[in-house]
């Protein structure tokens, strides 16, 4: 469907008005046009109907079992992507880390570092078993100690 076969079937379905059609038509036709034009650039770009969260570096933060800082977490996750990580392997690791903290006790959730934080010391590679808690993972101070 072209625009003006697209704003035929907009004025048929907006024929019921005060106004003689072609007023109404010269008045509305521009406007139209100019909404078809943009929805046709936002086609090409991919961007319709999308919210602002819908890029990579906001499906990383959304991954993240902490949503604290957005701002600041997403120039910590750029930073991290411009050092070398690739989106879909620092996307996985967030992921695991997530899947790690899902299974920590109640009371150590609140040890959860922020995401800039995590982000900016590379704690995304660390190793996944540093990530574990509450007798899933036996540190060498536990052993040591206890």
């Amino acid at each position: 469907m072209n625009a003006d076969e697209a704003f035929a079937l907009y004025m048929k379905g907006h024929a019921q008005s005060d106004m003689p059609w072609e007023l109404q038509q010269e008045q509305i036709k521009p406007i139209f046009m100019a909404g078809w034009v943009a929805h046709v650039e936002a086609l090409k770009q991919g961007s319709l109907f999308t919210d602002t969260d819908s890029s990579p570096l906001d499906a990383i933060y959304r991954a993240y079992p902490r949503k604290i800082g957005k701002a600041s977490a997403l120039k910590a996750i750029a930073k991290a992507i411009q050092s070398g990580k690739s989106r879909a392997w620092l996307l996985d690791a967030v992921k695991n880390y997530a899947a790690a903290t899902a299974t920590w006790p109640a009371d150590e959730k609140q040890y959860i570092p922020h995401p800039t934080t995590w982000f900016n010391r590379g704690s995304y590679d660390d190793d996944p078993k540093e990530w574990l808690r509450g007798g899933q993972a036996v540190s060498k101070f536990t052993k040591t100690y206890t």
